[in-house]
């Protein structure tokens, strides 16, 4: 940060430290500094002021750790480190956000003390996409048969009923039922998909004999 000092009374000037010789001058100490300041009029009568400028530290801004979450999900963000905070973007003068960005978004925010000095951190959400599971069509079958059901857009699957984990599984139920399948991504992203097998009843079959009875003719 800087400051501009100026002095008035006379027509020479003499800064010191910095030995500079104009009415207004800037700034930039690293630490608090008095600067004094002589002023010559034009019969070379002379007379000095001192002025002190304090430099006060910077507040230790704190976004937080980097986030990861799924699409669609939403995090936290907590800063510290000062008195007042504006987020960008969003515009938040909380602390505490909370956000559900759509994609990769970095997170500034603006710190400032109670002297009103300011600093900034910044935090990183990464945003992975979920994978898109599919179990394939509805499918049909008759009572007693076995069926395969596949899964294909993930790394990992978990199928309900049954908790088989692999992307293939055979199946023999005997009522209607839905299978639900979850898949995760190597990003530990989720989303499931449903699958329902309808089971229609086997046929009863009838069989009907004919007897020939034999009749006794009488002569």
């Amino acid at each position: 940060m800087t400051a501009s000092l100026s002095a008035s009374g006379g027509t020479v000037f003499n800064w010191m430290p910095g030995n500079l010789s104009t009415a207004t001058i800037t700034v930039t100490p690293v630490s608090t500094t008095s600067y004094t300041v002589t002023v010559s009029d034009a019969n070379g009568c002379a007379s000095s002021d001192n002025v002190i400028v304090n430099v006060n530290t910077l507040p230790t801004a704190n976004a937080g750790p980097d986030k990861i979450i799924c699409a669609g999900g939403s995090v936290t963000l907590h800063a510290s480190g000062g008195l007042n905070y504006i987020w960008s973007p969003g515009g938040s003068t909380n602390s505490n956000i909370s956000v559900s960005p759509s994609s990769t978004t970095n997170y500034i925010v603006t710190v400032t003390d109670a002297n009103g000095c300011q600093a900034q951190d910044t935090a990183k959400v990464t945003v992975n996409s979920i994978p898109i599971v599919s179990a394939g069509p509805d499918r049909t079958i008759c009572l007693g048969s076995t069926i395969s059901l596949t899964v294909s857009g993930a790394s990992n699957y978990l199928w309900n009923p049954g908790g088989a984990t692999s992307s293939s599984i055979l199946v023999t139920p005997n009522l209607n039922t839905t299978y639900i399948v979850i898949g995760t991504n190597g990003s530990g992203c989720q989303s499931s998909d449903t699958i329902l097998v309808t089971v229609n009843p086997v046929p009863v079959v009838n069989m009907l004999r004919h007897l020939c009875v034999p009749v006794s003719v009488q002569h």
